[in-house]
């Protein structure tokens, strides 16, 4: 009978060795932890949450809180978003437009240009639109012959909201008539607000046709957008007065002067439309055949 060889012991692991080894486990295991932490974190960020409370500012009209949630939005590094980032880029270049920024809405479509692939953009487009933003801050500065050329061209070529700083142009160059055409291109391809209204009641008491006027001012006072409230209410009373349409007019500047109690304007045309009612052979004033007191807003 043969005998067998009898199994090898097997060799135990040293201590430190199983030690280095759950060592090594337990390194592993965080890595991988800290790498799919690290990719959830770039792939599940606030930057459509940022993104989606900007658009809703920038339609509710709030272009400063846009920006800033746009911003936000933009700063959160999130993976495969290129297509989102683009889309953000082109919400904040429009709110620093709304605000007339030139400056910042150009040099955000200069990022697009250099920062994300042509496939989200077109090129030629963006290209444009640069040269845009370049006429917009030579008129920003106060030059109003230089853009006119471009700014029109512009129009022509299908961005007819510029038409309103085609319009502004000729208003500051005395080409009045040019204004207005400006002006009907701006309200049949955009829309009344009140800067048009205001605009266009301006323009009708110039020239004496105060009719128009008043009715420019009366859809300017009933629009939603109340930037130029004010001074339309005023336009109001002196078309009214104009009309000889004395008492609605009075009562009219008694509410504005109730309204805007330090406007020496409106306190001067209520006294002079007293004498109106209240008959006096000496007019406390005839300054109002002009509305040269009343002043322009600030454009």
């Amino acid at each position: 009978m043969v005998r067998e060889n009898p199994p090898k012991k097997r060799k135990r692991k040293s201590k430190a060795y199983r030690k280095a080894c759950m060592i090594v486990n337990i390194c592993f295991t965080v890595l991988i932890a800290f790498i799919i932490i690290w990719g959830l974190a770039h792939t599940f960020t606030k930057k459509n949450k940022y993104r989606d409370e900007g658009i809703a500012h920038y339609k509710a009209g709030e272009y400063e809180e846009a920006i800033t949630y746009f911003n936000k939005a933009l700063d959160k590094n999130q993976w495969f978003s290129e297509k989102v980032d683009v889309d953000i880029e082109f919400y904040l270049a429009d709110s620093y437009l709304k605000i007339e920024d030139f400056s910042s809405a150009k040099k955000v479509y200069v990022r697009i240009m250099n920062s994300y692939s042509d496939k989200y953009y077109n090129e030629a487009e963006i290209n444009y639109v640069i040269s845009i933003m370049d006429y917009l801050i030579l008129f920003s500065e106060g030059d109003y012959v230089a853009p006119l050329d471009g700014l029109k061209a512009a129009v022509n070529n299908g961005y007819t909201e510029l038409s309103l700083y085609v319009a502004m142009c000729y208003e500051n160059l005395g080409d009045t008539a040019n204004m207005k055409k400006y002006y009907d291109i701006y309200n049949s391809s955009i829309g009344l607000n009140s800067y048009l209204a205001l605009k266009y009641s301006q323009y009708y008491i110039d020239n004496e046709d105060y009719a128009q006027a008043l009715g420019y001012t009366m859809q300017g006072i009933s629009l939603e957008d109340k930037e130029y409230l004010k001074e339309l209410q005023y336009l109001e009373i002196v078309c009214n007065s104009k009309l000889t349409n004395y008492a609605v007019a009075y009562d009219l500047s008694e509410t504005y002067v109730s309204n805007y109690p330090d406007d020496e304007s409106g306190k001067a045309i209520n006294e002079y439309l007293y004498t109106r009612l209240n008959v006096n052979e000496t007019p406390l004033s005839d300054k109002f055949d002009d509305y040269e007191d009343y002043v322009e807003p600030v454009e």
